[in-house]
């Protein structure tokens, strides 16, 4: 039982850090999406994020800096600079942190952890 341990509970903590996002596609004109993202409401460091820009382009890429009009990243596969003017881009679909499933997840992960831990006293007590 003890060999198990660790390897569930790194099961249950990636099944958890995995379902806490999502993206999600902002739903407003080119204008509202630009006027947010230059204002730093939508777009932020550290978010991941797919850009569609007005000259038909797409980019996928971890937002690094957002200022002076453009909206800078770095791709995930091969690590390449993106540096995007906001006045092109048109649409966005960006990392959402999802509260049902945060809590959904957490509590899930107290249980087993709850159920896991009556299971190894019981076991310690009973030979």
């Amino acid at each position: 039982m003890r060999a198990v341990k660790p390897a569930f509970f790194a099961l249950v903590a990636s099944v958890y850090l995995s379902g806490c996002t999502s993206m999600q596609t902002v739903e407003q004109s080119p204008e509202f999406i630009q006027s947010e993202i230059a204002q730093g409401r939508i777009l932020t460091q550290g978010i991941e994020a797919i850009v569609y820009t007005n000259k038909g382009k797409k980019f996928a890429f971890m937002v690094t800096d957002v200022s002076n009009g453009h909206i800078t990243g770095e791709t995930a596969d091969d690590k390449r600079i993106v540096r995007i003017a906001i006045d092109e881009i048109i649409a966005v679909q960006s990392e959402q942190i999802s509260v049902g499933k945060t809590s959904m997840f957490a509590g899930s992960a107290l249980a087993v952890s709850a159920v896991a831990s009556t299971a190894s006293a019981v076991s310690a007590i009973i030979p």
